[in-house]
């Protein structure tokens, strides 16, 4: 069953990174159907649901965080903050980072959002006339997949550990 639910992430996120690197959009129904995929695959193989709704809720938090403080960047640049805001953000990159929220460990969701960033901002800088936007969805994808595919070959949960070590302790 893990392997199935993988497998299709893994085909719904390559579908993705090709989607906003070649067009910089993305279908809308994918962030909402790989959030229940990754959702139905926390309920089933974690043992602790306190345990997991708290991770989820500490990443939405900092998704939550890291967008006000785009809204306020747009609102002290420009002054007229929506129309700035999805200049800086569009609605995929938002839906993105709210499905990513579901996929692990506080700890690994932030060294993954700051990496892919990081990743992001430097293809930006390297390639500024074949980026004129960021690929910010396609970056989190890259890193998404990493992290499917380090499940799916090692058969690992990404949740696992710490919720071993916590119980260790």
């Amino acid at each position: 069953m893990a392997t199935a639910l993988n497998i299709l992430g893994i085909v719904l996120l390559l579908l993705t990174i090709v989607q906003d690197f070649r067009y910089r959009a993305i279908y809308w129904w994918l962030c909402p159907l790989l959030a229940v995929l990754l959702v139905v695959k926390g309920l089933l193989f974690t043992d602790d649901g306190n345990f997991l709704l708290m991770g989820w809720l500490v990443n939405i938090v900092v998704v939550t965080i890291q967008l006000a403080a785009v809204w306020l960047y747009a609102l002290l640049r420009k002054k007229r903050t929506r129309r700035n805001f999805l200049r800086y953000f569009g609605l995929g990159d938002v839906l993105c980072l709210y499905t990513l929220c579901f996929l692990c460990q506080p700890y690994l969701f932030v060294a993954l959002c700051c990496t892919c960033y990081v990743i992001a901002l430097i293809a930006a800088l390297t390639f500024p006339k074949k980026f004129s936007t960021i690929p910010l969805v396609g970056c989190l994808s890259v890193g998404w997949l990493v992290l499917t595919t380090y499940e799916l070959v090692l058969n690992e949960n990404l949740w696992s550990y710490v919720q071993f070590m916590l119980n260790a302790s």
